[in-house]
């Protein structure tokens, strides 16, 4: 068996790499392929997966549906010639008995149909979320918008209903539905999206002078309870063991003893006996006084967590694009000061996510003419000191920026300021609510956020400027309702993790019936 994967865009390739790292580990694995569209192929490269063609980096990083200009500007940087290559390249694969996985919108899916190969489609571009919910169609839209009485259009649709077509993968349930309905063989598998999310290990050593944060997620509030920013995530104390009282161990030991039969020495019998009980007592202090030191130390440990569970942790996720994340990062640079202005007397502990290929020294310019200092901090939210690659602080405020802490950013942080495609939804995947701010672009603008809002419903909010950030964070903490509804909104428009090995499955077992 033979699998070329095609995808188009760098999030596409991520999202196929949980897929293909799924099929690598099967014992009947497949002979895997890769033809990224748009880039390097980073994620196929670090998989060890060969790639079938030509790759190239297009100066619109693959947004040419959001500017005409762009599209342009990838002409003249060589987009025809490339495609060229990457098509030839298609169809030796289809001509070597191979079939292919397109991941990302009508372009791989496209191209997976002119190639005359067998092919499966994943979803990853389009969710009937953009156009309806649970409860009906979405109110304000467009009259364009779904005239076709679906997200996908008329031609994406006859793509997938062919016979070389054997499977689409959504990447939810309501639009895996509604295209079953129309006939095509759609599986509610999951989104691939998700996976590798498991909550990491957080260090539960807090040191000395500074605090560490670890709130618990806003993904489970008491709906019965009005919350206040400064009543967050109380963590319960655990119930500490009963100590045993010395005097019960010398009873229990005086409880076996009997009277001494005839011939034996009781001057002896009592003295070993008095040594026995002597023994024991000092024993048992010794264990009174450790488990004294460890209640003590516990106390304070939860003294420490006590003192910071007020805090109030967002996370700031300006992209992964240049130079667009540092135009992004200096408006979210004025969403952290509407923070500080709107919570001036809690406790606020800033992240920012930061991919590797962004300059930390552009990224800190900025920062230091807004009056932040760079600071050391200690293990905060789960992030080692060596995870921080840049550290600030603003009066009572801390700023940690990391480039390989996304895991621990995403799980330690209640709520997110976003300027992101793919780790916006994932961080309103595990249930927790987000802000955007439209940008410049060229993906990032206003109708790319309007769109995320719809897709992502009540997690996500927009605002048009980053100074309106802090006063809503502030009203959706008010509401415990809202956060209720918010948690379960992510969960389900994303879905549990495990789609890629459950995509890999069903690929395997398809496969073998060929």
């Amino acid at each position: 068996m033979r699998l070329l994967c095609l995808s188009n865009g760098h999030g596409e390739d991520a999202i196929a790499s949980k897929i293909l790292q799924q099929l690598q580990n099967h014992p009947q694995a497949p002979k895997l392929a890769a033809l990224p569209l748009v880039g390097e192929g980073g994620a196929y490269r670090t998989l060890g997966i060969p790639l079938a063609g030509q790759t190239q980096t297009m100066p619109s990083g693959g947004f040419i549906y959001m500017d005409g200009r762009q599209l342009w500007r990838d002409l003249r940087g060589g987009l025809l010639q490339l495609l060229w290559q990457q098509w030839r390249s298609i169809r030796s694969w289809r001509k070597a008995g191979g079939v292919i996985l397109a991941i990302g919108d009508i372009v791989p899916l496209l191209l997976a149909w002119l190639s005359g190969a067998e092919y499966y489609f994943v979803g990853t571009a389009k969710s009937e979320y953009y156009l309806r919910d649970e409860a009906g169609e979405l109110p304000g839209r467009p009259w364009w918008d779904g005239w076709s009485g679906s997200v996908y259009l008329p031609w994406e649709r006859w793509l997938m209903t062919r016979r070389r077509c054997r499977g689409v993968f959504p990447r939810d349930t309501l639009t895996t539905q509604l295209l079953a309905r129309q006939g095509i063989k759609a599986f509610d598998l999951g989104n691939p999206m998700m996976d590798d999310l498991e909550e990491p290990e957080f260090n539960s050593e807090l040191p000395n002078e500074e605090v560490t944060v670890r709130l618990r997620s806003p993904s489970k509030p008491e709906p019965e309870k009005s919350i206040e920013p400064s009543q967050i995530h109380s963590p319960s104390k655990p119930e500490s063991s009963q100590s045993i009282e010395p005097s019960q161990n010398v009873v229990t030991e005086r409880s076996r003893s009997t009277e001494p039969a005839q011939g034996v020495d009781t001057e002896l019998i009592n003295t070993e006996l008095s040594q026995s009980v002597d023994a024991e007592l000092s024993q048992s202090v010794d264990t009174e006084r450790s488990q004294s030191v460890d209640a003590e130390r516990s106390q304070s440990v939860d003294a420490e967590r006590s003192r910071s569970v007020d805090a109030l942790t967002i996370l700031f996720l300006p992209g992964s694009r240049p130079p667009e994340a540092y135009d992004n990062w200096k408006l979210l640079i004025k969403a952290m000061d509407s923070c500080r202005q709107q919570f001036p007397h809690q406790p606020l502990v800033f992240l920012a996510a930061i991919v590797p290929s962004l300059d930390l020294e552009i990224l800190q310019q900025p920062l230091r003419s807004w009056g932040w200092q760079p600071c050391t901090l200690p293990t905060t939210c789960g992030l080692t000191p060596e995870q921080h690659s840049l550290s600030f602080r603003y009066s009572q405020t801390n700023l940690i920026l990391t480039q390989n802490g996304f895991r621990e950013c995403l799980f330690g942080a209640d709520f997110a300021v976003a300027m992101a495609g793919t780790a916006t939804e994932q961080f309103v995947g595990l249930g927790k609510p987000a802000i955007a701010i439209p940008g410049k672009g060229p993906q990032y603008t206003y109708a790319f956020a309007e769109a995320q809002t719809r897709l992502l419903g009540a997690s996500l909010t927009l605002v048009k400027q980053p100074e309106q950030v802090g006063a809503n964070i502030y009203k959706i903490l008010q509401d415990a309702d809202r956060l209720q509804i918010i948690s379960e909104n992510g969960r389900r428009r994303l879905g549990k993790p495990g789609a890629g090995a459950r995509i890999a499955q069903f690929l395997i077992q398809d496969l073998s019936t060929r």
